[in-house]
């Protein structure tokens, strides 16, 4: 699936050439594996810029020094055109999405295109972020996503996930650096350009995220919550893009600047998720780790999974010797979990 790279700074004067190295190696680590295309966002400048080819961000050192939010996608398509390579963008809101929902594909555009248009038909109508994904979501069970929607006039990022996707959030002691990716091996760079003096911090399926600039600190609040509908599988119709492209440098520029910074609208009683951050290391790590095993295995024998011949999976066409009895098709390890919604 396709990978998320979102950085949050206050400080807008110092240290660009930090920040440029370090979005060049988290992006082109990521683009390694999801090279469908690349794409970037950058608030101080309200510049988007996507390419099917990795961009080189040595050209956007300016944009970089000056913003807050810088929002980058690495995309692995499965459904939609060649040309649909995200971060997608309005006049109001910047969005991205790892993961596939299938029956959100609209007249031969992707999965992603889909949703980011029903959402802002729903805002619409209710005026409200939250309220909108909340409607979206409540009840219902669309595939897999990871999403992240960035209010251009009130200058608000908004992420959600469901319980298919893995996401890994990281912000510093001092509260005024925060790193959202999709990616784990991505939280290297972060070590290697600003020290060890990060937390990662537990993301909970089902909560929308609201994370915005307050003076000179990154504040993480809670905007509301919904809960899917479980299915005991759900498939998808698995298309393939065509990564490489004849010519370089930038596909598309696209300047839709934001209003000015508008906090009235900012809940001060907001519940503050992350003030004492949590980290994800030792128990709980390997909890998680034994709960994938744990669950993979339930699938294993839930869909009479067997040991065959190493053959396409008839999903992702990955090599795989799994075999479903009951499905009649080969399915490997990562499509199990995915297709299943997991209690």
């Amino acid at each position: 699936m396709c990978n998320l790279n979102v950085l949050v700074k206050v400080e807008r004067e110092k240290n660009r050439d930090k920040y440029v190295n370090f979005l060049s190696c988290v992006t082109a680590n990521s683009y390694n594996s999801n090279s469908d295309g690349d794409g970037i966002y950058f608030e101080g400048s309200g510049l988007l810029a996507t390419n099917r080819k990795k961009i080189n961000l040595l050209r956007f050192r300016e944009s970089i020094r000056k913003s807050g939010f810088i929002l980058s996608h690495q995309r692995w398509a499965t459904h939609g055109k060649k040309g649909d390579i995200q971060p997608f963008q309005d006049d109001r809101f910047v969005f991205g999405h790892n993961g596939i929902m299938g029956e959100m594909v609209y007249r031969g555009r992707s999965d992603s295109y889909g949703f980011f248009r029903k959402f802002r038909k729903k805002f619409n109508v209710l005026k409200d972020t939250a309220g909108a994904i909340k409607e979206m979501l409540e009840g219902k069970s669309i595939g897999s996503y990871s999403i992240f929607i960035y209010d251009k006039l009130k200058k608000e990022l908004f992420y959600f996930k469901n319980s298919l996707t893995s996401i890994y959030f990281y912000r510093n002691k001092k509260g005024d650096r925060f790193y959202l990716t999709t990616k784990e091996s991505n939280r290297d760079f972060l070590k290697m350009f600003f020290g060890q003096n990060f937390d990662e911090l537990i993301v909970k399926d089902g909560i929308i995220y609201k994370i915005v600039i307050r003076g000179n600190r990154i504040v993480i609040g809670n905007a509301g919550e919904f809960e899917e509908k479980k299915l005991p599988i759900v498939s998808y119709n698995m298309g393939y893009g065509i990564g490489g492209m004849d010519n370089y440098g930038i596909d598309s520029y696209d300047r839709n600047g934001g209003g000015g910074d508008d906090w009235s609208d900012f809940n001060k009683s907001d519940e503050i998720i992350d003030d004492s951050p949590l980290k994800l290391k030792g128990d709980l790590r390997l909890k998680r780790e034994f709960q994938y095993e744990k669950t993979l295995n339930k699938l294993k024998e839930s869909y009479e999974i067997v040991s065959y011949n190493m053959s396409a999976c008839n999903y992702c066409k990955e090599i795989t010797e799994n075999y479903s009895r009951s499905l009649m098709k080969n399915i490997c390890d990562s499509c199990l979990i995915l297709n299943e919604s997991i209690v």
